[in-house]
C-alpha cells in the first residue's frame, strides 16, 4: 500500500509547493521578496546623505523615525548604505535584537542576548543610541 502524498503549503500565499521544494515559501513568492527588497536596497542607497545625517545627529533611532521603518529595518539601513562596517549575519541579527532592548540596563540586555555588558555598551555606542536619548531639539519634521 502506498503511503498518502503529502501536501505542503505555502507560508506566504497558501499555494500547494513542489515536492522538491525546499523552503516553506514557494517560487513565485521567493521572487517577489528577492525584488521588493532589491527595490528596497535602491532606494536606501539614493537616501544616503538623509540616513546619515539622521545617523549622525540621533543614531539609529533617528534613522528609523526620519525613514518610517522600525529600528530593526534601520540598523539594515545603516548597513546597506554603508554607514556601518559590514559584519556577519549573526552579529547583524545580534544589533537587531539590541535595538529592541531600547529601556533596558546593559546588564539586563546582556543577559537577554548572552554577550557582556561591555559588548552591549560598544553595540550601543557604534549604533549611536546614546544620541537618541540625548537631550535637544530634533530636527523639523521628526
Amino acid at each position: 500500500m502506498l503511503a498518502p502524498e503529502t501536501i505542503v503549503l505555502c507560508a506566504s500565499c497558501g499555494g500547494r509547493l513542489a515536492r522538491d521544494q525546499a523552503g516553506s515559501i514557494c517560487s513565485p513568492c521567493r521572487r517577489t521578496f528577492i525584488e521588493s527588497s532589491a527595490r528596497r536596497e535602491v532606494s536606501i542607497a539614493r537616501d544616503r546623505a538623509r540616513i546619515k545625517t539622521a545617523f549622525d545627529s540621533f543614531g539609529v533611532y533617528g534613522v528609523s523615525d526620519q525613514l518610517g521603518i522600525t529600528p530593526r529595518q534601520a540598523v539594515h539601513a545603516l548597513f546597506s548604505s554603508m554607514l556601518l562596517p559590514p559584519v556577519s549575519s549573526r552579529r547583524r541579527l545580534l544589533l537587531g535584537q539590541l535595538v529592541d532592548l531600547r529601556e533596558v540596563s546593559h546588564v539586563d540586555a546582556a543577559q537577554a542576548l548572552n554577550i557582556s555588558r561591555w559588548t552591549v555598551a560598544t553595540y550601543r555606542q557604534l549604533l549611536g543610541i546614546e544620541r537618541a536619548s540625548a537631550p535637544g531639539p530634533r530636527p523639523r519634521g521628526w
